[in-house]
Protein backbone atom coordinates (compact mmCIF):
# COMPACT_ATOMS: atom_id res chain seq x y z
CA UNK A 1 0.00 0.00 0.00
CA UNK A 2 1.32 3.27 -1.35
CA UNK A 3 1.27 6.06 2.24
CA UNK A 4 0.83 9.51 0.95
CA UNK A 5 2.48 12.32 3.03
CA UNK A 6 0.12 15.11 3.63
CA UNK A 7 2.77 18.16 3.31
CA UNK A 8 1.67 21.63 2.58
CA UNK A 9 0.98 22.78 -1.02
CA UNK A 10 2.81 26.10 -0.43
CA UNK A 11 5.23 24.92 1.35
CA UNK A 12 6.20 22.25 -1.55
CA UNK A 13 6.30 25.56 -4.17
CA UNK A 14 8.23 27.27 -1.40
CA UNK A 15 10.95 24.43 -0.98
CA UNK A 16 10.96 24.65 -4.81
CA UNK A 17 11.58 28.48 -5.39
CA UNK A 18 13.87 28.55 -2.35
CA UNK A 19 16.14 25.61 -4.20
CA UNK A 20 16.00 28.06 -7.52
CA UNK A 21 14.20 24.85 -9.71
CA UNK A 22 11.62 24.82 -11.76
CA UNK A 23 8.81 22.20 -11.72
CA UNK A 24 10.03 20.47 -14.85
CA UNK A 25 13.74 20.34 -12.99
CA UNK A 26 12.54 19.17 -9.42
CA UNK A 27 10.27 16.65 -11.47
CA UNK A 28 13.45 15.02 -13.61
CA UNK A 29 14.95 15.03 -9.85
CA UNK A 30 11.70 12.86 -8.30
CA UNK A 31 11.71 10.68 -11.62
CA UNK A 32 8.07 11.93 -12.11
CA UNK A 33 6.16 14.02 -14.61
CA UNK A 34 5.66 18.11 -14.36
CA UNK A 35 2.30 17.86 -13.95
CA UNK A 36 2.46 15.87 -11.10
CA UNK A 37 4.75 18.73 -9.36
CA UNK A 38 2.04 21.20 -10.41
CA UNK A 39 -0.65 18.88 -8.79
CA UNK A 40 0.98 18.48 -5.85
CA UNK A 41 1.46 22.67 -5.27
CA UNK A 42 -2.18 23.46 -6.46
CA UNK A 43 -3.08 20.75 -3.32
CA UNK A 44 -4.59 18.51 -6.82
CA UNK A 45 -2.48 15.60 -5.47
CA UNK A 46 -0.15 14.48 -2.84
CA UNK A 47 3.19 13.09 -3.17
CA UNK A 48 4.45 9.74 -1.76
CA UNK A 49 5.68 9.41 1.54
CA UNK A 50 9.26 8.12 -0.25
CA UNK A 51 8.94 11.16 -2.81
CA UNK A 52 8.34 13.75 -0.40
CA UNK A 53 11.45 12.67 1.57
CA UNK A 54 13.61 12.76 -1.60
CA UNK A 55 12.00 16.30 -2.28
CA UNK A 56 13.23 17.59 0.69
CA UNK A 57 16.97 16.26 0.12
CA UNK A 58 16.71 17.81 -3.81
CA UNK A 59 15.58 21.54 -1.88
CA UNK A 60 17.92 20.87 1.23
CA UNK A 61 15.08 21.57 3.46
CA UNK A 62 14.32 19.35 6.77
CA UNK A 63 12.02 17.18 5.98
CA UNK A 64 9.52 17.86 8.20
CA UNK A 65 9.33 21.88 7.18
CA UNK A 66 7.05 20.22 4.56
CA UNK A 67 4.05 20.21 6.77
CA UNK A 68 4.46 23.36 7.97
CA UNK A 69 1.28 25.55 7.89
CA UNK A 70 3.58 28.61 6.64
CA UNK A 71 6.70 28.95 5.07
CA UNK A 72 9.72 30.22 7.43
CA UNK A 73 10.99 33.54 7.02
CA UNK A 74 14.68 33.06 6.96
CA UNK A 75 17.21 35.66 7.58
CA UNK A 76 20.87 35.90 7.10
CA UNK A 77 22.00 35.87 10.60
CA UNK A 78 24.76 38.63 9.79
CA UNK A 79 24.18 41.77 8.45
CA UNK A 80 24.25 41.81 4.79
CA UNK A 81 26.41 44.73 3.15
CA UNK A 82 26.44 43.13 -0.47
CA UNK A 83 25.12 45.90 -3.24
CA UNK A 84 24.36 44.68 -6.54
CA UNK A 85 24.15 47.98 -9.04
CA UNK A 86 24.29 49.86 -6.02
CA UNK A 87 21.25 48.60 -5.01
CA UNK A 88 19.72 46.14 -2.53
CA UNK A 89 20.66 42.42 -3.16
CA UNK A 90 18.65 39.78 -4.02
CA UNK A 91 17.40 37.38 -1.17
CA UNK A 92 20.02 35.56 -0.16
CA UNK A 93 20.52 32.12 -1.55
CA UNK A 94 19.94 28.53 0.05
CA UNK A 95 24.13 27.93 -0.77
CA UNK A 96 24.70 31.46 1.21
CA UNK A 97 22.78 30.76 4.17
CA UNK A 98 24.26 27.34 4.93
CA UNK A 99 27.33 28.72 4.21
CA UNK A 100 26.93 31.25 7.01
CA UNK A 101 25.16 28.66 9.63
CA UNK A 102 27.80 25.92 8.95
CA UNK A 103 30.25 28.60 9.84
CA UNK A 104 28.81 30.08 12.98
CA UNK A 105 28.06 26.68 14.19
CA UNK A 106 31.67 26.12 13.93
CA UNK A 107 32.50 28.91 16.01
CA UNK A 108 30.16 27.88 18.72
CA UNK A 109 32.23 24.94 18.81
CA UNK A 110 35.35 26.86 18.77
CA UNK A 111 33.95 29.22 21.35
CA UNK A 112 33.07 26.60 24.03
CA UNK A 113 36.19 24.97 23.43
CA UNK A 114 38.20 28.57 24.09
CA UNK A 115 36.22 28.70 27.32
CA UNK A 116 37.99 25.37 28.59
CA UNK A 117 41.21 26.83 27.92
CA UNK A 118 40.42 30.33 29.54
CA UNK A 119 41.54 32.24 26.67
CA UNK A 120 41.50 36.06 26.90
CA UNK A 121 39.93 38.46 24.26
CA UNK A 122 42.04 39.55 21.50
CA UNK A 123 43.14 43.29 21.60
CA UNK A 124 42.63 44.07 17.76
CA UNK A 125 39.07 43.18 17.32
CA UNK A 126 37.08 46.33 17.22
CA UNK A 127 40.07 48.51 18.02
CA UNK A 128 39.51 51.32 15.95
CA UNK A 129 36.04 52.87 14.83
CA UNK A 130 34.87 53.64 11.23
CA UNK A 131 36.19 57.61 12.43
CA UNK A 132 40.21 56.33 12.00
CA UNK A 133 41.62 56.62 8.78
CA UNK A 134 42.51 53.72 6.61
CA UNK A 135 46.44 54.06 6.86
CA UNK A 136 46.09 53.73 10.96
CA UNK A 137 44.31 51.08 10.51
CA UNK A 138 45.86 49.32 7.97
CA UNK A 139 49.29 50.26 9.94
CA UNK A 140 47.59 48.75 12.91
CA UNK A 141 47.12 45.77 10.99
CA UNK A 142 50.81 45.81 9.19
CA UNK A 143 51.59 45.88 12.67
CA UNK A 144 49.96 42.94 14.26
CA UNK A 145 49.90 40.60 11.57
CA UNK A 146 54.06 41.02 10.86
CA UNK A 147 53.62 39.36 7.46
CA UNK A 148 57.01 39.20 5.04
CA UNK A 149 55.99 40.06 1.68
CA UNK A 150 56.77 37.61 -1.15
CA UNK A 151 55.49 35.45 -3.82
CA UNK A 152 53.54 33.78 -0.95
CA UNK A 153 51.99 36.52 0.76
CA UNK A 154 48.50 35.53 0.92
CA UNK A 155 49.54 32.09 2.44
CA UNK A 156 51.91 34.06 5.12
CA UNK A 157 49.15 36.59 5.77
CA UNK A 158 46.64 33.40 6.24
CA UNK A 159 49.03 31.75 8.81
CA UNK A 160 49.87 35.51 10.59
CA UNK A 161 45.89 35.90 11.31
CA UNK A 162 45.46 32.42 12.66
CA UNK A 163 48.72 32.74 14.47
CA UNK A 164 46.71 35.50 16.55
CA UNK A 165 43.92 33.69 17.04
CA UNK A 166 41.53 34.85 13.69
CA UNK A 167 39.78 31.40 12.33
CA UNK A 168 40.35 31.43 8.70
CA UNK A 169 37.91 29.69 6.48
CA UNK A 170 37.94 29.09 2.91
CA UNK A 171 35.84 27.21 1.07
CA UNK A 172 34.18 27.18 -2.73
CA UNK A 173 31.10 24.84 -1.73
CA UNK A 174 28.91 24.54 0.67
CA UNK A 175 30.31 22.32 3.85
CA UNK A 176 31.45 18.99 1.59
CA UNK A 177 28.71 19.07 -1.00
CA UNK A 178 30.88 19.26 -4.27
CA UNK A 179 27.88 19.66 -6.53
CA UNK A 180 26.68 23.16 -4.49
CA UNK A 181 29.36 25.44 -5.51
CA UNK A 182 29.55 28.93 -4.05
CA UNK A 183 28.26 31.80 -6.71
CA UNK A 184 31.55 34.59 -6.42
CA UNK A 185 28.96 37.11 -8.30
CA UNK A 186 26.70 36.52 -4.31
CA UNK A 187 29.44 37.00 -2.00
CA UNK A 188 33.17 37.18 -1.65
CA UNK A 189 33.66 36.81 2.02
CA UNK A 190 32.53 37.34 5.28
CA UNK A 191 33.72 38.15 9.08
CA UNK A 192 32.02 37.79 12.04
CA UNK A 193 33.90 40.08 14.46
CA UNK A 194 34.46 38.31 17.91
CA UNK A 195 36.07 39.42 20.74
CA UNK A 196 37.14 35.52 21.26
CA UNK A 197 36.75 33.97 18.18
CA UNK A 198 36.97 36.44 15.11
CA UNK A 199 35.99 34.28 11.80
CA UNK A 200 37.18 35.76 8.23
CA UNK A 201 35.15 33.25 5.21
CA UNK A 202 36.78 34.10 2.02
CA UNK A 203 35.09 32.08 -1.33
CA UNK A 204 38.02 30.24 -2.76
CA UNK A 205 36.23 29.95 -6.00
CA UNK A 206 37.14 33.38 -6.48
CA UNK A 207 40.37 34.40 -8.53
CA UNK A 208 43.43 34.60 -6.59
CA UNK A 209 43.81 38.02 -6.92
CA UNK A 210 40.72 38.75 -5.54
CA UNK A 211 40.75 36.23 -2.53
CA UNK A 212 43.70 38.20 -1.46
CA UNK A 213 41.81 41.64 -1.21
CA UNK A 214 38.79 39.75 0.48
CA UNK A 215 40.95 39.00 3.14
CA UNK A 216 42.19 41.96 3.75
CA UNK A 217 38.92 43.66 3.22
CA UNK A 218 37.06 40.96 5.94
CA UNK A 219 40.34 41.50 8.05
CA UNK A 220 39.59 45.78 8.09
CA UNK A 221 35.84 44.07 9.09
CA UNK A 222 37.67 42.37 12.31
CA UNK A 223 39.89 45.68 13.35
CA UNK A 224 36.74 47.82 13.23
CA UNK A 225 34.61 45.48 15.10
CA UNK A 226 32.02 44.81 12.49
CA UNK A 227 30.52 41.37 11.04
CA UNK A 228 29.07 41.43 7.54
CA UNK A 229 28.67 39.57 3.94
CA UNK A 230 30.85 41.55 1.53
CA UNK A 231 31.25 41.65 -2.22
CA UNK A 232 33.74 43.80 -1.85
CA UNK A 233 32.34 45.90 -4.83
CA UNK A 234 33.81 48.98 -5.46
CA UNK A 235 30.96 50.57 -6.75
CA UNK A 236 29.48 49.45 -3.22
CA UNK A 237 28.57 52.80 -1.16
CA UNK A 238 27.88 51.14 1.74
CA UNK A 239 30.04 53.42 4.22
CA UNK A 240 31.61 50.57 6.18
CA UNK A 241 32.47 48.73 2.68
CA UNK A 242 33.86 51.71 1.40
CA UNK A 243 35.95 52.01 4.31
CA UNK A 244 36.59 48.72 4.74
CA UNK A 245 37.92 48.82 1.04
CA UNK A 246 40.17 51.62 1.70
CA UNK A 247 42.10 49.96 4.85
CA UNK A 248 42.24 46.83 1.98
CA UNK A 249 43.95 48.85 -0.65
CA UNK A 250 46.13 50.69 1.84
CA UNK A 251 47.20 47.63 3.85
CA UNK A 252 48.20 46.02 0.28
CA UNK A 253 49.74 48.75 -1.45
CA UNK A 254 50.52 51.83 1.40
CA UNK A 255 50.16 55.11 -0.38
CA UNK A 256 53.79 56.30 0.84
CA UNK A 257 55.46 52.94 -0.75
CA UNK A 258 53.55 53.46 -3.90
CA UNK A 259 54.42 56.88 -4.33
CA UNK A 260 58.19 56.28 -3.74
CA UNK A 261 58.43 53.36 -6.04
CA UNK A 262 56.43 55.67 -9.14
CA UNK A 263 59.19 58.63 -7.88
CA UNK A 264 62.07 55.64 -8.51
CA UNK A 265 60.93 53.59 -11.31
CA UNK A 266 58.10 55.70 -12.72
CA UNK A 267 57.02 53.26 -15.95
CA UNK A 268 59.96 52.37 -17.53
CA UNK A 269 61.15 49.92 -15.25
CA UNK A 270 59.57 47.04 -12.28
CA UNK A 271 60.84 47.76 -8.70
CA UNK A 272 62.57 45.30 -7.18
CA UNK A 273 60.21 44.20 -4.32
CA UNK A 274 56.82 44.11 -6.69
CA UNK A 275 53.61 45.93 -4.78
CA UNK A 276 51.56 43.30 -3.38
CA UNK A 277 48.07 44.63 -5.06
CA UNK A 278 50.22 45.51 -7.84
CA UNK A 279 47.70 42.28 -9.40
CA UNK A 280 44.70 42.79 -7.94
CA UNK A 281 44.22 46.45 -10.76
CA UNK A 282 42.46 43.89 -12.79
CA UNK A 283 39.98 42.41 -10.68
Amino acid sequence: MITLAHVTPALISWARLRAGLSQHALAQGLATRADQVIAWESGEGQPTFRQAQKLASLTHVPFGFLFLADPPEETLPLPDLRTVGGSEPHSPSIDLLDTVRDVLRKQAWYLEYLKDQERTNLPFVGRFSKRATAKAVAADLRETMNTQDGDEFFRNLVASAERIGILIMRSGIVGANTRRKLDVSEFRGFAISDPAAPVVFINSADAPAARLFTLAHELAHIWIGSSGISDVSTDNRRSEEVFCNAVAGEFLAPEMEFRNAWRTHGLSQKPSRPMRRSSLMNR
